[in-house]
């Protein structure tokens, strides 16, 4: 027979309140409704969240820093599928285009870059025969070297 769980839920906020007043069960789950994150109680007055792997999905960038991934659904022409892939950067916090869905925006490689902020349209590709070049966004390129063939 299915079993059923429920998750208590509430906002950060409410959760950090429960534990402030020793009001969590060690081992309950707990759903931070805010944030879209599962957090589990470790003691009355603590708990534990997931917000490392965290997925966003929507038509605007999340401004909690709980978020480490972002679907974006706004303009479902950019990118066969409709959705493109952020990832934020843990050093300044920005959201950052996934290299895949760079790359499927920009099939056709363009003139190799003359330095890390070259003109450059997202997405962009180039090849000099020992590196690639990829344009994460405008005018702001990262180099790769393979490191081996199959």
């Amino acid at each position: 027979m299915a079993q059923r769980i429920r998750l208590k839920r509430g906002t950060r906020a409410q959760l950090a309140a429960a534990a402030a007043a020793s009001g969590l069960t060690a081992g309950e789950p707990y759903l931070i409704t805010d944030e879209g994150v599962l957090a589990v109680g470790t003691a009355a007055g603590a708990y534990a969240d997931t917000g490392a792997s965290a997925v966003w999905i929507g038509p605007s960038a999340p401004t909690s820093q709980v978020y480490r991934l972002w679907f974006d659904t706004s303009d479902p022409a950019v990118v066969p599928g409709g959705l493109c892939l952020y990832v934020r950067d843990p050093t300044t916090g920005q959201w950052l285009p996934s290299l895949a869905d760079a790359l499927l925006t920009q099939p056709a490689p363009v003139a190799f870059p003359a330095s890390a902020t070259a003109p450059g349209v997202r997405g962009s590709w180039a090849w000099n025969g020992t590196h690639f070049a990829f344009a994460v966004a405008d005018n702001a390129w990262v180099q790769i070297a393979p490191e081996s063939s199959f």
